[in-house]
């Protein structure tokens, strides 16, 4: 059985992208609702220091998938490694930053499990087993609510919402209230 959230952590010469933190953040969060364990992923050929930052962060583990092959960025070694990682650890949702490395590989891999890519998660919110991702969608016009098929493994961009842009977006959620999107499941 499927537990767990995965979080992919990106890095370029050992130095962390932000936005990793932000992804482990938004983790945690939908981990302490589903009251699942939150762990990390970090490729590369030479992550080890990188790894002890990231452990500091209250994950369950960090798992490092090296090799040389690594320590420059591709799509299918990455998508080769993610795949290997995710189907050894069996996670009910990955989760990996808004980037653009991620933008590159993340369909590829989701194409590997024959699974959608819920893109640009803003929010998730968690009623029963169920976990409902809000997107935004038409420019940042508009929110859709997706829902996926439950089936693991669910995989996350995340796409944290600014905070000085909050206020504005819930005006214009507001007025378009009777254009919202509601749920669409994924086979």
């Amino acid at each position: 059985m499927s537990q767990g959230i995965l979080v992919f952590v990106e890095h370029r010469d050992g130095v962390l992208n932000k936005t990793s933190l932000e992804a482990i953040a938004a983790s945690q969060s939908l981990g302490s609702q589903l009251q699942q364990p939150i762990s990390a992923v970090l490729l590369g050929a030479d992550v080890a220091a990188l790894a002890q930052e990231i452990a500091a962060y209250d994950l369950a583990k960090v798992i490092t998938a090296t090799n040389e092959k690594l320590a420059d960025y591709t799509p299918d070694g990455y998508t080769d490694a993610m795949e290997q990682v995710v189907r050894q650890l069996d996670p009910q949702l990955v989760v990996m930053p808004h980037t653009y490395l991620v933008r590159d590989f993340a369909p590829k891999l989701a194409a590997r499990f024959s699974k959608s890519l819920i893109s640009d998660c803003i929010r998730a919110q968690v009623a029963g087993s169920s976990i409902t991702f809000t997107r935004r969608i038409f420019l940042g016009k508009l929110d859709a609510d997706v829902v996926s098929d439950g089936e693991p493994p669910v995989l996350r961009r995340s796409n944290p919402e600014p905070t000085g842009r909050i206020k504005h977006r819930r005006e214009a959620a507001r007025r378009l209230s009777r254009w919202r999107s509601r749920l669409v499941r994924f086979a």
